[in-house]
């Protein structure tokens, strides 16, 4: 694999694609179906391109969008080729979600021949040590904003230094506030009873680790 097989060229057309993941996002909102908040799509050499919304999985999981856009591209095109790239609205989650349905998006992306992944906000609270792919973040600032206000419906505000470690001369609000960002789902939803700033960013962990708006 040469180095510059992970380059992201063509900012342009990305964006005009990411502009329209963005549109899907707010008509999925106004629509009656359960779609979230993220969208992602898959781009192959030929410009067949298939997107699609986080939707409704098994059992009362989620399906995230970077996982329904290359299982339906497969689905429709065959096996994805060398060279694609996905574009999606949020990075790539990576860490364990107890409601997400199937492996993390960096995990699918990781096991595939993609090695770019172009996205409109990089998600401050995912960890990237697994990542074996290429992402950067438009330079946008408009589309980057809507990203990040689609983004931040769940993953809370991160103007707040919610990340821990986001501001090296600060603690994160989680860590400031006492709280485990590697608990369960289900012992941040106890946390967030506890209601004021602590029970407000343990709601908001939850709904990112249980993927529920991603």
């Amino acid at each position: 694999m040469r180095a510059s097989d992970f380059e992201i060229r063509n900012y342009e057309k990305l964006d005009k694609i990411l502009s329209k993941l963005c549109e899907m996002v707010t008509k999925g909102q106004e629509s009656d179906k359960d779609y979230g908040m993220v969208a992602a799509a898959v781009l192959d050499p030929s410009n067949q391109i298939v997107a699609r919304l986080n939707r409704p999985g098994n059992d009362g999981k989620r399906i995230h969008a970077e996982h329904a856009a290359m299982e339906d591209y497969t689905d429709k095109y065959g096996p994805i080729p060398e060279g694609s790239i996905v574009i999606t609205t949020l990075s790539p989650c990576n860490e364990h979600m107890d409601e997400r349905d199937g492996p993390s998006c960096t995990s699918i992306i990781n096991n595939s021949t993609i090695k770019k992944v172009y996205c409109g906000y990089m998600d401050p609270t995912q960890d990237d040590d697994t990542r074996q792919f290429n992402v950067m973040e438009t330079v946008d600032k408009q589309l980057r904003n809507q990203c990040k206000q689609f983004a931040d419906t769940f993953l809370g505000d991160v103007h707040e230094n919610f990340a821990d470690g986001k501001n090296p001369q600060d603690k994160g609000d989680s860590k400031r506030h006492g709280i485990n960002t590697k608990a369960s789902v289900s012992s941040l939803r106890k946390t967030a009873k506890q209601g004021g700033r602590k029970g407000q960013l343990a709601h908001w962990l939850a709904n990112m680790k249980a993927g529920r708006a991603k």
